[in-house]
């Protein structure tokens, strides 16, 4: 656990660089930290694949399953280590530094390729990722389907088959309903939401959101970037940040979404703490966190009703403006081609088309020169439309370039998770709406730590979801949550 631990600093200073990048890291730095931050990735594998490590490796390993630990969580730790000694000791250090090396050069590009929607800027980089993690894959599981290896390292125990059967029933619900909300909503008038302000006030009302509902600032600070992302830095230390480019609402609820990150990550309970099982469970576990507070709780109607009165106070653009008008246009169903500025209830069928594209790569039949013309098809038999450019399409995401290949799976789980968390908490408190619009959301939060967050990485995404449910994953509950609030 000694080993381990000094592996999470490395992990904390490398958190730190991976933060510093979008916020202040100027040009001329790139290289010296391209090479400091291979320097301590270098450190730490000597130490993971050292003979002290090794031989604790081949001591644990055989004892894994027997009765001999102090507790589950001494049992999970050690076998997060094994499971890390056994990774490390069969992909070379070598690989691992031209693969963030990768990701930290074509980052930088992509924010460019982003600005001129040019593909074939970013193309170079996208190719050796895909390789890389591709060699990657076969270094640690050589018998196993790379697909199956990438999407197991985000969520362990769900196969592709589960997740391909998954999607095919939530599409089989989803699609009719979206055309049916989306036709009817074709005439909602949105431009109520069309308004900013001072930047200053924008941040003020972000933060009064995320702070209202229960995170804390003492083990988290917020901070703003091209594209939103909550960064794990260390147990009691989160960075929280959002976008402000479009308006104050859509930052609020950004910040919002990775506040739900945020807190997860840092609100393990002692035990997880001690044997290095902080941060919650990668992968679909982590977004439905993140989903469900920016969702299922933030984009209610009755958290608004709490919230709007306040909204109203702070932005000029609001006033005179009713509630139930404001609401309307906030909650519109609209078909669009952005992942990040979709409805709640197309939302999921984006990170279906990336999924699908991963999967034809990965089978073989598909080239990453390919991607670009594959994406646009794609939208438009999903969606009826396509892209205009490479910025509208294929470059909207961050992921790909900074290295999430396996990992769009599970927005759309994380979506399936909440819905069947949700049936849960409402079966516990029936009061869950009431408690929100009148502001409280002590009980809401409290639940959440006390079945899923306080655990950390005890237990993987399915196994929670059968303790707190009770059941496995299904599409149903988040398709009738979605039915219950849109098919009105």
């Amino acid at each position: 656990m000694e080993i381990m631990m000094e592996q999470a600093y490395v992990q904390s200073a490398l958190g730190l660089m991976g933060w510093d990048l979008w916020g202040a890291l100027p040009p001329e730095g790139r290289a010296f930290r391209g090479r400091a931050s291979a320097h301590l990735a270098k450190l730490a594998h000597e130490q993971i694949t050292g003979a002290e490590a090794l031989r604790l490796r081949d001591q644990i390993k055989p004892r894994l399953e027997e009765d001999c630990f102090e507790n589950e969580y001494e049992r999970a730790g050690l076998r997060r280590f094994v499971k890390k000694v056994d990774e490390q000791t069969v992909l070379p250090i070598e690989l691992q530094n031209e693969l963030r090396e990768v990701i930290q050069t074509g980052q930088m590009v992509w924010r460019e390729a982003l600005k001129r929607a040019d593909f074939q800027m970013q193309l170079p980089y996208m190719e050796r990722l895909f390789e890389l993690e591709k060699r990657v894959a076969i270094c640690k599981n050589p018998d196993q389907p790379v697909f199956e290896t990438l999407t197991q390292e985000v969520d362990e125990g769900i196969s592709v088959e589960t997740i391909q059967r998954l999607f095919a029933q939530l599409q089989e619900g989803l699609a009719p309903l979206l055309r049916q909300v989306a036709s009817r909503d074709e005439g909602v008038d949105e431009s109520v939401l069309d308004f900013t302000a001072p930047k200053a006030d924008m941040e003020a009302f972000a933060r009064y959101v995320v702070e209202r509902v229960g995170f804390d600032f003492s083990k988290g600070s917020m901070g703003e970037v091209l594209h939103p992302m909550c960064y794990g830095i260390g147990p009691k230390d989160v960075r929280i940040t959002t976008n402000y480019a479009k308006g104050p609402i859509e930052a609020a609820m950004s910040l919002l979404h990775e506040s739900g990150h945020g807190m997860y990550n840092y609100s393990s309970n002692e035990q997880a703490l001690r044997y290095g099982l902080w941060g919650g469970v990668h992968g679909s576990m982590h977004e439905s966190q993140s989903r469900y507070i920016e969702n299922i709780l933030g984009r209610s109607e009755a958290f608004w009703r709490f919230l709007y009165p306040q909204a109203q106070r702070r932005f000029d653009g609001l006033r005179g403006v009713s509630f139930e008008r404001f609401y309307r246009a906030f909650s519109k169903v609209k078909i669009g081609v952005k992942r990040l500025e979709a409805d709640e209830l197309s939302y999921s069928l984006h990170p279906i088309l990336r999924f699908e594209i991963e999967k034809a790569y990965f089978d073989g039949q598909l080239q990453v020169k390919d991607f670009e013309e594959v994406w646009n098809e794609k939208h438009r038999q999903l969606f009826g439309l396509t892209p205009k450019n490479a910025a509208e399409g294929i470059l909207q995401d961050i992921h790909w370039t900074s290295g999430h290949i396996g990992y769009f799976h599970s927005y759309t789980l994380g979506n399936l998770i909440g819905g069947q968390i949700l049936e849960a908490q409402l079966a516990q408190n029936p009061d869950f709406y009431a408690q929100v619009e009148r502001g409280e959301f002590g009980e809401i939060i409290e639940y959440l730590k006390d079945n899923i967050w306080q655990y950390g990485q005890l237990y993987n995404a399915g196994q929670l979801v059968e303790r707190v449910t009770g059941k496995e994953l299904s599409a149903q509950p988040f398709l009738r949550y979605l039915t219950n609030k849109f098919a009105r």
